[in-house]
């Protein structure tokens, strides 16, 4: 087929025709025959869920979401059953790492931060309240867990 795999990535393939360079990061009919040909592969329609993300796509639309990530979370933080908030963080809340609050569970608190962070891929809006509690990660209090949650 002429593809290359990049030394950077090696999950991306390059492939070299002429003066100009094109690197493919669409799905075309015919680079997907190729690839069911050349490997032994199964085409499994479109894509719904990938890596905690849900998709669906529809007359040339794609929607993402993450609900079922949230509730994995929502499990993962005990928090199943608690009550919506309209802002990601209260505004006069502040954070300070001198908390004299207890301490929280550091792996647990890191946990947290780490899939509130990959959950800000579909929710940019709560990329600012995630970007303060994760100032403490270090040594979080129950007060910075309280704030996570």
């Amino acid at each position: 087929m002429g593809f290359v795999r990049s030394a950077n990535d090696p999950t991306v393939y390059k492939k070299y025709q002429g003066v100009e360079d094109v690197l493919l990061l669409c799905l075309l009919r015919e680079f997907k025959q190729i690839t069911l040909k050349t490997f032994e592969m199964m085409d499994l329609g479109l894509m719904r869920y990938f890596l905690g993300l849900e998709v669906k796509q529809s007359n040339g639309s794609l929607f993402v979401s993450q609900g079922r990530y949230v509730e994995d979370l929502l499990s993962k933080a005990d928090m199943l059953h608690c009550k919506p908030v309209g802002s990601p963080m209260n505004s006069n809340e502040k954070l300070h790492s001198q908390d004299c609050s207890g301490d929280a569970n550091p792996s647990k608190y890191r946990m947290l931060i780490r899939r509130l962070l990959y959950l800000t891929h579909t929710r940019p809006d709560i990329m600012h309240a995630v970007s303060i509690v994760s100032r403490f990660m270090k040594t979080p209090s129950m007060h910075h867990l309280g704030a996570v949650k």
